[in-house]
């Protein structure tokens, strides 16, 4: 605590100049990064982002917020975030060292107790994970009573905690809802889990109240529309109800990844979210996932009819058409769209360059940040370049920086003149639909595109890469 004392002081020195009917609106946000990745903290404000706050010598930050709207924030130093309630009036410091982010946060000064209570149920979740997954094969009434009891645990800490602290209405949903969504989900994803362990004719029948909870639900808070937790119970609610209808009343079957279960998600999200914000937000995550996982494509113009007829927000319309379009380029027999790189010695080239080794090319990407998926990649190339020696393997690191990209490749087994950082990742991720790092790209030895969406750990993987090579030996017997 002593690292902080410091900071407690500045908030009351930026206050002495401040007429009287500004202070109420004003709040700050500050504190310490232990071992920084970067030399800055940002703040934002649901997607928003309120501003860039440079850390000083001793890596320490302060900003202060004019006219604050109370509400759910969240700060971000790459590569992790975390969430932090503000409103008019709070002095909130913290302390976090980068090697155990969410573990050595700490939350002080006016406005901590609160977010401390925050970050304590989000990891008390976390650490509950295991045994959440391990109740999924026990019978409803056992898996109710032990998910009701870790809530009621939650709950009771929380009234002892608004007795001994006095906090605003707004915080008290916030903290409430970190408390109950993430058992809310739980219990969404259970029917699903239990029956595909036990398979349908084996599993236990819901009983008569397992929903009962849907009715303490708030499906229209827009203060949580930002909120991962809430926005993830909503997906959960909405994937699940969707199945229940398709399957009591439609004569078909269902799948996730068909136009028709996607309609009716649609069509249930605008029936039961009746605010904007969160009604959109649910919207553009259905049909991101739809564009992503539906790799034909052959209904997709179909679907985004249907997306923009329940849409009202403009810059997600935008996103979803530029995906759709992004995603066409894409497809099997296109070549590769054209990716800015920089090389080992700092040369730009771009992907273009790259697409020369007659057998073919496979694009894997990674992070500085993901060490364990690292180790992982680094395994897997070794074992597949030693298998197809012919191929071209080429890494694309997604980060900016340089020199730690370096040192980082430094610890691999890596050829570093088959490795290259993207100079732009927005603009990559755009052109070559990266949702997750594990994808990978396979391209053909004319650069035509023969799967921009395959996971080098995915169990076809190695089938994937035979079949290129017998396709080219039929085309080199030719």
């Amino acid at each position: 605590m002593k690292h902080l004392y410091f900071f407690i002081l500045i908030p009351l020195l930026f206050s002495c100049g401040q007429s009287t009917d500004r202070k109420g609106d004003i709040a700050y946000f500050g504190g310490q990064i232990v071992n920084p990745n970067e030399d800055f903290v940002l703040l934002f404000k649901d997607n928003t982002l309120i501003d860039t706050i440079n850390l000083d010598k001793n890596n320490r930050f302060l900003l202060q917020i004019d006219s604050v709207l109370p509400g759910l924030y969240h700060f971000w130093h790459s590569p992790e975030y975390q969430y932090v309630h503000i409103e008019p009036g709070d002095s909130i410091l913290l302390r976090l060292n980068t090697f155990e982010f969410d573990e050595s946060l700490v939350f002080s000064g006016k406005g901590g107790e609160k977010n401390n209570f925050l970050l304590e149920t989000y990891l008390d979740h976390e650490e509950e994970t295991d045994y959440t997954f391990s109740l999924y094969e026990f019978p409803p009434e056992h898996f109710m009573n032990a998910v009701d009891s870790m809530q009621h645990l939650k709950l009771n800490k929380f009234d002892k905690f608004i007795v001994d602290n006095e906090i605003s209405e707004n915080a008290q949903t916030l903290l409430l809802a970190t408390i109950n969504y993430p058992h809310y989900r739980t219990k969404e994803l259970y029917p699903f889990r239990h029956k595909n362990k036990f398979g349908r004719d084996n599993a236990n029948e819901m009983p008569d109240n397992f929903y009962a909870f849907r009715k303490e639900v708030d499906f229209n808070n827009e203060m949580l529309s930002h909120y991962r937790q809430y926005i993830n119970y909503l997906k959960s609610y909405v994937n699940g109800a969707t199945y229940e209808y398709c399957n009591d009343l439609c004569d078909r079957d269902v799948t996730s990844k068909s136009l028709h279960y996607s309609t009716h998600k649609m069509e249930l999200i605008d029936s039961v979210v009746k605010a904007d914000k969160v009604k959109n937000i649910l919207l553009r995550h259905t049909a991101t996932s739809y564009l992503f996982d539906n790799h034909e494509h052959v209904n997709d113009e179909k679907f985004l009819t249907m997306f923009f007829k329940y849409s009202t927000n403009p810059q997600y319309d935008r996103e979803i058409d530029d995906l759709y379009h992004n995603i066409q380029n894409v497809q099997k027999g296109k070549p590769l769209p054209i990716v800015n790189l920089v090389d080992v010695n700092g040369n730009e080239l771009s992907t273009q360059d790259l697409n020369k080794n007659e057998d073919g090319t496979i694009y894997y990407f990674w992070s500085i940040y993901e060490k364990r998926h690292l180790r992982s990649l680094n395994r897997k190339i070794t074992k597949y370049q030693n298998r197809f020696p012919n191929l071209q393997f080429i890494g694309i690191n997604i980060n900016s920086d340089q020199e730690k990209w370096m040192n980082t490749l430094a610890t691999t087994s890596f050829n570093s003149k088959s490795q290259f950082r993207a100079k732009n990742f927005e603009s990559m991720k755009e052109k070559l639909i990266i949702p997750r790092i594990h994808k990978t790209i396979i391209v053909d030895g004319n650069g035509k595109i023969v799967n921009a969406f395959a996971n080098l750990f995915d169990a076809d993987f190695e089938r994937q890469l035979t079949i290129l090579n017998a396709d080219r030996a039929i085309v080199s017997s030719n």
